[in-house]
């Protein structure tokens, strides 16, 4: 049946000849997991690591970006541009200090470049992304304001949940159970149907921010935990937004928690004019021993069906704060699967999601 989805998802919308390769790679300015310490200390509350981000998932550091980047570069398409990450990332955290100050009572939030401030040798890390970005390796996309559900914490705060408290008095938001929908991870979950114009004016302050931090205006957009509601759309266009990712199967968030699937195809163009671009290859490989043959074989399936491959990931696949081996091993698979994808198509072109989107807009490529 999973062979079945790989064929199917690539049947419909926007063909190529060319072979455009796209690496979507989300939670980059994420302030999940603080550090070692910390982790055990919510360990030794009661607050076991319930999934890889508890587990592995840190602010990336400068060894992080450098080790990407030296894999990154190695490799150069048709148009000798360096392999690249559209590095779909959150341009603010919370600001524990203030929020401690407040006695927990409301929520505070911070610009990234104040966290990477505050963090050991966050500076440098700040300087590698402007790197990155400077190289054309590390692309900036609009992952959300923050990845949390503000409704939710807000409320948990003021109501003394002793877990979510805990983790703020240290510092950190991670190993916080949570039912599935809706999520104290996933921004634009709504509890009720007031939470519309509580998004809407976190994605309008998120793309002001966005702007003052990364430089320039965003086009493109991936939800956190990939969902949001179809109302949000219309303010997302208004504010710039061209495109949005999507998995083939698409969240549609409801009031109450619940939600609706609803099936998406490369290029379509939603209701209020966003096109799609859709995610459909998947390298997560600190959570997937086969990782390297399965995205390869979704990359093989994309081009022979004349799509762009758009391959999804998460940064935590690439951290090496906690487990430094989780960083080396994972980069190694990254170099297995640029090898393999350079040998079988050396007129690959490596693109951004953003360019991407601009290439199925009939727009020169650049």
């Amino acid at each position: 049946m999973s062979l079945v989805k790989n064929y199917l998802k690539n049947i419909p919308g926007y063909k190529t000849n060319r072979k455009l390769l796209a690496f979507a790679v989300d939670d980059y300015g994420n302030l999940r997991v603080r550090s070692k310490e910390t982790q055990q200390k919510l360990i030794d509350f009661g607050m076991p690591a319930v999934s890889i981000f508890d587990k592995l998932d840190t602010l990336e550091t400068e060894n992080d970006l450098a080790a990407l980047f030296d894999v990154l570069s190695k490799f150069r398409d048709r148009n000798d541009n360096p392999a690249c990450f559209s590095a779909y990332a959150l341009c603010c955290n919370p600001n524990y200090e203030e929020i401690a100050n407040q006695n927990f009572t409301s929520y505070i939030s911070e610009l990234l470049t104040d966290t990477f401030k505050k963090v050991p040798q966050g500076t440098q890390a700040w300087e590698a992304w402007q790197h990155g970005m400077k190289s054309k390796m590390l692309i900036p996309a609009f992952h959300g304001r923050e990845h949390l559900n503000i409704r939710l914490v807000s409320d948990a705060l003021r109501n003394n949940d002793t877990k979510i408290r805990f983790a703020f008095a240290n510092g950190t938001f991670s190993n916080i159970e949570s039912k599935r929908f809706p999520s104290f991870y996933a921004a634009f979950d709504q509890v009720d149907s007031s939470d519309t114009t509580l998004h809407k004016n976190i994605i309008v302050d998120g793309l002001q921010k966005f702007e003052q931090v990364f430089g320039f205006r965003a086009s493109n957009f991936n939800a956190p935990g990939g969902r949001e509601s179809h109302d949000l759309h219309q303010t997302l266009v208004q504010e710039g937004i061209q495109f949005i990712d999507s998995g083939f199967e698409k969240m549609i968030t409801l009031p109450h928690g619940k939600v609706q699937k609803q099936y998406m195809w490369m290029g379509k163009n939603t209701k209020d004019n966003l096109k799609v671009i859709l995610r459909n290859a998947v390298f997560e490989p600190a959570s997937n021993p086969n990782a390297v043959a399965d995205a390869f074989k979704q990359i093989q399936i994309a081009f022979t069906l004349k799509k762009p491959a758009v391959v999804s990931s998460h940064r935590v696949n690439f951290s090496g704060s906690i487990d430094e081996n989780n960083r080396l091993n994972n980069l190694t698979n990254l170099d297995a699967l640029l090898q393999l994808v350079k040998k079988a198509y050396p007129d690959v072109e490596f693109v951004s999601t953003a360019e991407l989107g601009n290439i199925m807009k009939g727009k020169d490529y650049v």
